[in-house]
This record gives structure tokens, sequence and C-alpha cells, in this order.
């Protein structure tokens, strides 16, 4: 067994059956290298899709994992980089005629400020994306007023003329487009739209929906929760039909694994897809998590709010008080909070996940939790 905590290494690694000694040496050299190549690939600081995939690959390798991988030809031969790709989201799904924001694909910043100038002249608002990166932190929102919320985005960015456009894309081109090196999206945003996604999984022999949710922005993403309250709009089961389709076309490339699709609850339209994501997501351990502590049909039977960033004093101090206030995961009961993720050494945070009999009950308890430690 491999222990990693977050910032730390040497790994500490336990013998376990046939593991010897030289084998162990291999695997530390070979996790060492994919940890320092994924932590150093982000020049803003945040982790990137496009820089994880790389290490990961060699790592499958080190450990003779490639072979019995399955889809891992395809990943090794970039697929992972294409199903991370915004780029390659908007041209697969025009390809197979999906519902999606109106916007372009483009390496030319003219032809970029010609559209986005399209979309604000006519008093809409527009999102730009870099090609790759994660949790809306490669988003920037352009209005030409200050009165939205950013959803998706960081904030928005109040451009009022084509010369302060302009300006903007000079200043900031560089940063969309990784200098010229790769695309950008520029897309039609609708303010107040709700963020969904569906996950599957992929096989060699089926595309099965695991799970849906709503993405929860602050304005960023922050956590989900499970099932998407809008699956009850009547356009829903629609969007499942059309992230199907959208996987199918992926599972036709090679690609074999967990996938998220994520589209938007538009307020007087329709539900529009407008990413996917062919990895390991925000939401894949929670669903298989779902699955271990609920059962198959824990979108029927439970609702669940996962949190990314709740402040704790220490990881063992969390856990004292959730058992201490009876709030603790309770298998009798299928109901209570686990903790899924801990960076309070160096986070000051950890992530939980928490599991109720129901929307109220939900919300009951993330007020307990948003009480704690304030």
């Amino acid at each position: 067994m491999l222990f990693c905590r977050r910032g730390r290494l040497p790994i500490e690694l336990t013998e376990a059956g046939a593991l010897l000694q030289p084998r162990a040496e291999q695997i530390l050299h070979a996790v060492e290298f994919a940890f320092h190549e994924v932590r150093s690939k982000s020049s803003d600081g945040r982790r990137t899709t496009a820089s994880a995939v790389r290490p990961v690959v060699q790592l499958a390798q080190e450990l003779s994992l490639d072979a019995s991988t399955p889809g891992f030809p395809y990943i090794h031969q970039g697929g992972g980089q294409l199903l991370n790709s915004k780029a390659t989201f908007r041209a697969l799904a025009a390809g197979i005629a999906s519902p999606v924001p109106d916007g372009t694909v483009t390496f030319d910043r003219g032809a970029a400020e010609e559209y986005l100038w399209a979309l604000l002249s006519a008093d809409r608002h527009a999102i730009v994306k870099k090609d790759f990166h994660v949790a809306g932190y490669g988003n920037a929102i352009l209005s030409r007023t200050a009165d939205i919320t950013p959803i998706g985005a960081p904030e928005v960015t109040v451009v009022e003329s084509r010369e302060a456009l302009a300006a903007h894309l000079d200043r900031q081109w560089g940063w969309y487009s990784n200098d010229d090196t790769r695309p950008v999206v520029v897309e039609d945003y609708t303010p107040d739209s709700i963020p969904v996604y569906a996950e599957f999984r992929i096989t060699a022999e089926e595309t099965e929906l695991f799970g849906h949710g709503e993405m929860l922005m602050g304005p960023i993403f922050n956590g989900l929760v499970i099932p998407a309250k809008s699956a009850d709009h009547p356009g829903f089961p629609r969007f499942l039909e059309e992230a199907y389709r959208l996987c199918e076309t992926v599972r036709a490339m090679g690609y074999r694994g967990p996938i998220s699709v994520d589209g938007i609850v538009t307020p007087d339209g329709p539900i529009l897809l407008n990413e996917f994501n062919g990895r390991v997501g925000g939401s894949t351990h929670i669903n298989y998590l779902a699955e271990q502590l609920v059962g198959a049909d824990f979108l029927r039977e439970r609702v669940l709010i996962q949190r990314h960033q709740w402040r704790v004093p220490s990881f063992q101090e969390a856990v004292r008080e959730l058992a201490e206030r009876g709030l603790a995961f309770d298998p009798a009961t299928r109901t209570g909070v686990v903790i899924t993720s801990d960076d309070s050494r160096y986070g000051g945070s950890v992530e939980y996940c928490l599991i109720a009999t129901g929307m109220a009950a939900a919300e009951r308890t993330e007020e307990v939790l948003s009480a704690l430690f304030a």
C-alpha cells in the first residue's frame, strides 16, 4: 500500500504480498516523479488537466499497468488532452448537433474581438475560456454592465466600448491563448443559469449513467448537490440523452473510464451542454462513495451535498466534533457526514460529503457545519 499526504514526500511504503524492495524503490521513484510533475506545471499555481496527463501515463508504465488498463493506448497517444479540451468539446458537440451555447473557437485575436463585440454590442454577455483549466479559473466573463453575478468564472470584467475590449484583449490574449499555442473559446453567457453535470462510465461494451448533480459555485466550483435539483426540469431527460450521445461518440474514439458532461439550465430556455471532462473528476469519488454507503439507488434514496473547503482547526478536531454532535455517518441510517479529503495541515480545510434523507435535512446539517469552528 502507498500512502501520500499532499505536499509531503517521500511516500511511506508498507510492503504487501509479493511486493519486493527493488520494485518498491521503482514505484517510489515513479510516484515521486508524477507528484512533482503535476505540482510544477501550472503557471498560476493551480494544476491544469493537461499538465497531469503525461506524468500519470508514465506512472502507469512504470508500474506495468499499461497493458491491463482499458483505453490506455488512447490516453498514451494524447487522448487525455483531447477529452479535457474545451475546443475539442465544441467540435464534437457541433458534429453531432448537440445543443450548446452560441460561440466560436479561434486562434486569432482579431476574430475573437469581432465575435465578442458582436455579443456585447447587442447587450449580450460573453464568457472567454482557456482551452485547458479547471474549476472556472481559466474563464473570464465580459459584459458592458456590472449588474450580473459571475457563475463559472472568478469575476465579471466590464468593457463598455470597442476600445475597452481591444485594450482588454491586448492585456489578456497571451493568457487566454497560452501565448498563441492553444485555441480560445468564446461563448454567449446567460446570467443566472444553473450549472449541472451528468457523469458516465465508459467501457468497451457500453456507456452507463453513473450520477448527476448541480455544481455549487461561489463564484467558481465549490461543491456539489446530488442528485441535481433540476432533475424535475422538463428538459432534464433530454440533457441526459444528449450527454449520453456525446459519450457514445467518445467511446467510439477509444476512451475508457469516467467522463463528466457539464451543462447549464438557462432561466427561460433549454439545458445546454457546455463542457466535458474525460477523467476522474470532482464527482467521481463521491458517486463511488455513495454507491458503497447508500447503495446503487443513491440518486433516488438520498441527497448528498459535497463541499471542497470546510475550514477546521485540524482533521482530528473535525472528526471529534462530528462524532460528539451525532453528525458522523451512521451505517444503520445511511446518513451523516463523511470527510473525504484532508488538507487541514497545509490548507486549513477538509472536504466533506453529507448524506441526508432529503434536501431540507441536508440543508439543516450544512447550517450546523457552517457554524462549527466559525
